[in-house]
């Protein structure tokens, strides 16, 4: 769909897509190494280990299908050339609990090259979450298969959920958080990006009152003709800094000096738009 937009009444509209990025992670560029774990055979090698995460949609603000277009995770340390396989699925309960209903299965190749790098794959075919899933990402390799040794990506920034891991070689069958193993500071660095449909959008609307702005640490966000039902914050690059759902207020003091643009969908899937100056 492209994306368009009109005048009306002194009032610019547009409808189109929005571009997302989800994480769990605090901090999605810094590799700690040695930091991470994975479970090991023969002595030095990576067996089968399975790195996953859930991420709720609508904890992230996502009230519509998400079309997922890439992935992004990384590796602290690998020694050789292997295979991976990238799987997302939706779950049909909490996660791990709930059946997963699998979306996409898609190979890619993983280099000792790509070695203290976090990579963004995009992916051969987007992927369309429904709205309200529990979405789950995963990245699945076997080390014991080229004798290479692997490990992802990790830090101890902090989380906002768990990373899981799954290695039936050291007993680990199901998923298992690394907290319940014993490493709760290794959070693995994983993210989603795609596009969400955004409806009719009122920019500068006049029914979106975001104050005090400029903003130096809290600010307070009120719709006058209806009821909000989620909250974003992006740059002016278009890249989420926050999201949630409907708030009051937010605190941006963490958010560095410029200009921001936050973007209030009511209950109707109107999206209000209005700039704001963090000093």
């Amino acid at each position: 769909m492209k994306k368009f937009s009109i005048l009306l009444m002194g009032l610019a509209f547009s409808a189109g897509f929005a571009q997302t990025t989800i994480t769990q992670n605090t901090d999605t560029t810094t590799i700690l190494t040695p930091h991470a774990v994975t479970c090991g055979v023969q002595g030095s090698y990576t067996g089968y280990n399975v790195i996953s995460r859930a991420f709720k949609l609508d904890t992230f603000g996502i009230t519509t299908d998400f079309t997922v277009t890439n992935v992004g995770f990384g590796f602290e340390n690998i020694t050789g050339d292997l295979p991976f396989a990238l799987i997302l699925s939706t779950s049909g309960g909490a996660y791990p609990a709930g059946a997963l209903t699998e979306l996409m299965y898609e190979p890619v190749n993983i280099s000792a090259a790509d070695s203290g790098t976090i990579l963004d794959v995009e992916l051969s075919e987007a992927v369309v979450v429904p709205a309200g899933s529990e979405l789950v990402m995963a990245f699945e390799g076997d080390g014991e298969l080229d004798l290479v040794s692997w490990y992802p990506a990790s830090n101890d920034a902090g989380q906002s959920g768990p990373s899981y891991l799954t290695a039936p070689a050291c007993g680990l069958n199901t998923p298992g958080t690394y907290a319940s193993i014993g490493f709760a500071d290794v959070h693995v660095i994983m993210t989603v990006t795609g596009t969400t449909d955004m409806g009719v959008v009122e920019l500068n609307s006049k029914a979106l009152s975001v104050y005090p702005n400029p903003a130096t640490d809290v600010i307070n966000v009120s719709l006058k003709n209806g009821e909000a039902q989620s909250i974003e914050i992006t740059n002016l690059a278009g890249q989420n800094v926050y999201s949630a759902k409907a708030a009051n207020s937010v605190n941006v003091s963490f958010l560095p000096a410029g200009v921001y643009v936050v973007k209030v969908k009511d209950i109707n899937g109107t999206t209000h738009m209005s700039k704001i100056v963090k000093k």
